[in-house]
């Protein structure tokens, strides 16, 4: 069935003969879906890249680490006080040797900052990678219900209408507003509500970015061109 309903509001500016256009179409097979998920989470463990590295830089992190010796040392110093205290009034000190233990434990991770930051993240990369995967493969989750299929996207100003196109006839899937940000790749390109965000909330399928960028570049949206940009 053919999807009939305009999906663009008629205004005053839609009117206009100078109102910008555009038409994107790509064919969604299965294969070209793999490589789309592929680069989707590339693109996003360059975000998450950025936020870890943003963190980093922070603050509250960064006062974190600077307090975090003190507090150990002072944790060392009480422990050991309570070790001789209750040994004196012949009480139980298993508790105050595995305070001593933990902080000392703490003490000589955390001595070399760098290293022990270089440990933690080596340890928790595997997270991250799957953390990408698993947000690029839920944004291909309705498509990868429909494949093959093509993917139609008609342009008016800031406004966008997504079709799928099947065997079946044309479904109009959603129609979104252009702003903010966006992050271009060779078969997709993002759109994101903040600088810093994470996720998109607008995900566009093509061939070749370069024809869908130079349009976004005249709507004067910010391209965040990879993680040193954010």
């Amino acid at each position: 069935m053919n999807e009939s309903i305009d999906p663009f509001p008629t205004t005053p500016e839609s009117m206009k003969e100078g109102a910008r256009r555009m038409h994107l179409q790509v064919q969604v097979t299965a294969d070209f879906g793999t490589a789309l998920e592929i680069e989707l989470a590339a693109m996003m463990h360059e975000r998450l890249t950025a936020f870890r590295q943003r963190f980093r830089r922070s603050k509250f992190q960064l006062r974190m680490q600077s307090s975090l010796k003190y507090v150990v040392a002072l944790g060392l110093s009480l422990s050991v006080a309570m070790i001789y205290l209750d040994s004196i009034s012949r009480q139980s000190i298993k508790i105050d040797i595995a305070f001593f233990i933990l902080f000392s434990l703490i003490f000589f991770l955390t001595w070399d900052m760098e290293k022990f930051i270089a440990r933690r993240d080596n340890l928790v990369k595997p997270y991250w990678g799957w953390l990408a995967r698993s947000g690029a493969s839920s944004m291909l989750r309705m498509a990868k219900k429909t494949w093959p299929f093509t993917a139609k996207y008609e342009l008016r100003d800031d406004i966008i209408a997504y079709y799928r196109i099947t065997s079946t006839g044309s479904k109009l899937a959603w129609t979104r507003s252009l702003k903010h940000c966006y992050l271009s790749g060779q078969h997709a390109t993002l759109f994101y509500k903040k600088e810093t965000s994470l996720y998109p909330y607008i995900l566009i399928m093509h061939e070749a970015p370069q024809e869908l960028a130079q349009y976004l570049d005249a709507l004067g949206l910010p391209c965040l061109n990879s993680t040193q940009d954010t």
